[in-house]
């Protein structure tokens, strides 16, 4: 005689709906979490908008064209010139010491380190140019210039 198994079923079943309604409310309660962040990051997105329409544009674009010297006028501008012409990946120290040899930008009494680190912490912040991981810089692609040696290593 087989032994009678609606009890053991119903008991599995009963289980099973616990746990989904469990799992029900615990979506439900990732859902609304979901919908605060999103809420969160669209309030975040006008915020960041609303500062940077309000920012002044940094004084690092390139020199007007009829009052160029010899010397660059920004400092922006002898870095950014400077990475195209060497057209792959340019340590921060690279960059200084090549202009002071070249004497393309003429730092004056300023420390050339110094200024050129915030050079490219403008030049990066204002995306014209992009650190890579190993901590060298090169031209943003989006300024639609290709560096054509990208490596990781010095």
């Amino acid at each position: 005689m087989l032994r009678d198994i609606r009890s053991d079923l119903q008991e599995r079943l009963d289980r099973l709906t616990a746990e989904r309604l469990q799992l029900q409310t615990k979506l439900a309660a990732l859902e609304s979490l979901e919908a605060t962040f999103k809420t969160a990051l669209r309030e975040e997105e006008v915020r960041v908008s609303r500062l940077s329409a309000d920012r002044p544009q940094l004084p690092l674009s390139d020199p007007d064209p009829e009052a160029a010297s010899p010397a660059y006028a920004f400092i922006g501008s002898a870095i950014k010139s400077l990475m195209k012409s060497k057209n792959r990946p340019l340590a921060k120290d690279e960059i200084r010491d090549e202009l002071v040899k070249t004497k393309t930008y003429d730092f004056g009494q300023r420390k050339p380190g110094r200024s050129v680190h915030f050079g490219l912490m403008s030049l990066v912040n204002g995306g014209d140019v992009d650190q890579l991981p190993d901590g060298r810089f090169v031209i943003s692609s989006k300024n639609g210039f290709s560096v054509q040696e990208v490596r990781t290593t010095h």
